[in-house]
């Protein structure tokens, strides 16, 4: 996270390996490392459609938005780990 004092942004990542809310930086660390997909694939995640109550991006075939996962982290200014 950047030193702002920002909290992490919630959201729901949906992929065949990895499915799930991710509300912190432990929770996204967890997901960049057992995801089943490169990193950048992940952070080029995009938006769903489906409403599930929390902002929904990953790799099925409903996740097609304009927004992807790496813009929306930036947007609420996740540093992200290398």
């Amino acid at each position: 996270m950047s030193n702002d004092n920002r909290e992490f942004p919630h959201f729901w990542w949906d992929s065949n390996q990895w499915f799930g809310p991710v509300r912190g930086m432990a929770d996204f660390e967890n997901l960049l490392r057992t995801g089943g997909q490169p990193r950048d694939v992940i952070l080029g995640g995009r938006e769903c459609v489906r409403d599930v109550g929390l902002p929904k991006f990953g790799l099925r075939v409903e996740c097609v938005g304009d927004r992807t996962l790496g813009e929306f982290l930036a947007e609420h200014g996740v540093d992200l780990p290398e």
